[in-house]
């Protein structure tokens, strides 16, 4: 069971084994939340490097963009634990530390267990969540989320598909 759990649906926070949000009530904890989500949605296959300094900062040269990368990672990691993040290059989040919604939702629907992956989701990805000096992490978003609600809504359209053929 993992330490913390990343909650993506809905309002967008981190918790801990009792259910205390960890991260996600004070506003300059968004951008390390928002890495997180980041890499919660790419699973397995986590981000490189340069794949998120063009999400958090595009416009800023290479260097600070990398040090800020840098200051992150380190700030997240000195908050939670030294594993947090596995792999230098793609990043990707330890799921033997922080579990999340988003990932088991993708796996839930992976083993085509539709009712569960249903039940996970608890309102839209990231709601109300933004970045306001961060484009390009605001059109991810936007697209991360309509991807989600179609996967979502084609989930239940199966399940009633199949309770219809069922007669239920």
């Amino acid at each position: 069971m993992p330490r913390f759990h990343l909650r993506t649906f809905g309002t967008l926070r981190l918790v801990g084994p009792a259910d205390e949000t960890i991260l996600g009530e004070h506003g300059h904890q968004r951008r390390r939340l928002a890495l997180l989500a980041v890499l919660a949605a790419s699973g397995e296959r986590g981000r490189s490097r340069d794949q998120l300094l063009g999400l958090f900062w595009p416009d800023v040269p290479q260097s600070r963009a990398r040090h800020s990368l840098e200051q992150l990672v380190y700030a997240i990691r000195t908050s939670l634990d030294e594993s947090v993040f596995t792999g230098l290059n793609p990043v990707r989040l330890n799921p033997a530390f922080i579990g999340s919604d988003i990932g088991d939702f993708a796996s839930a629907l992976s083993r085509e267990e539709r009712e569960a992956a249903v039940e996970l989701y608890r309102g839209p990805f990231l709601e109300g969540f933004y970045l306001t000096d961060a484009p390009e992490f605001e059109q991810w978003l936007e697209a991360e989320r309509g991807r989600i609600e179609r996967t979502y809504t084609d989930a239940l359209d199966r399940l009633a598909k199949s309770a219809e053929d069922a007669n239920d």
